[in-house]
């Protein structure tokens, strides 16, 4: 685990406005995708945006996937990342590898519960996991109350 990346990523995610920041939706160039209705959460070709992005070795406007914690480890390191999102490699496995995490965090941090999780829900989480090193006795149940 890469502690230090990992405040870094906390001290964006302090910094980015509320509304940037999104488990739900997908990104492109400004446009909201909503994956919960859509049939084809790619129908913008929201990820072949962000694909075509780092091909031609630019930042996207947006992160061009779920504006969540992966998403956003992903523009913060971007230098890092764009190679693999080039490759088209899914922008969880990047994000796993930039944080150095193993694939249970993954799952806990990028998808579990994201459904309900708020901007301050992934900061907890992450926090949790600098103290801890570890979200397996995180309380998942009582985070709707952060």
């Amino acid at each position: 685990m890469n502690k230090e990346r990992i405040q870094q990523l906390i001290d964006y995610l302090e910094q980015l406005p509320d509304e940037r920041f999104d488990y739900g939706n997908f990104f492109s160039n400004g446009k909201e995708v909503s994956i919960t209705n859509s049939d084809d959460p790619f129908n913008e070709s929201c990820y072949d945006n962000i694909v075509a992005s780092a091909k031609n070795n630019c930042r996207p406007i947006e992160c061009g996937t779920a504006a969540c914690v992966a998403g956003h480890t992903c523009l913060l390191f971007w230098n890092e990342a764009k190679y693999e999102i080039a490759k088209a490699t899914p922008i969880s496995y990047i994000a796993k590898n930039i944080l150095e995490i193993d694939h249970v965090v993954e799952r806990q941090l990028f998808y579990f519960q994201c459904e309900t999780a708020t901007k301050i829900n992934a900061i907890n989480r992450l926090k949790h996991l600098l103290k801890h090193n570890s979200l397996y006795d995180y309380d998942f149940v009582d985070e709707g109350n952060a």
